[in-house]
């Protein structure tokens, strides 16, 4: 598969991937906010709002790993490394902390270990 056709398959992922974590932030977070008055935040719901930031963050560290030099693109490929590291760990906590809707976390917990997989592959021909 050429490089071209690989990136635009990796931009899909991480699309999917936010509005994945979006979705999920609006179950957790804002449907709980809403419903009752005012109150602090749950672990769980602090997890699904720094789960979208992170994939927010994944979208935007793509784009920018695309247009960087060479120089750069190492920095640029770490971050996006603990980026991937990060999501699989809140995936992970949300699992822990039993989530109502745990059959969603562990879609979107495949769904980042696909990426993660594409994600390698894709940067093992973007630093050839």
């Amino acid at each position: 598969m050429n490089a071209e056709k690989y990136t635009q398959r990796i931009f899909l992922k991480v699309d999917e991937l936010q509005r994945m974590g979006h979705a999920l932030l609006v179950d957790e977070v804002l449907e709980a906010h809403y419903s009752i008055g005012y109150r602090s935040l749950s672990l769980r719901q602090h997890i699904a709002i720094d789960l979208r930031t992170d994939c927010a963050q994944l979208s935007e560290s793509i784009k920018r790993l695309i247009h960087a030099t060479q120089i750069d693109q190492k920095s640029h490929l770490a971050y996006i490394q603990s980026l991937i590291k990060n999501l699989l760990s809140y995936c992970r906590g949300l699992e822990n902390d039993k989530a109502p809707d745990i059959d969603y976390v562990r879609l979107v917990k495949r769904e980042t270990l696909t990426f993660k997989r594409m994600y390698r592959t894709w940067a093992r021909q973007l630093t050839k």
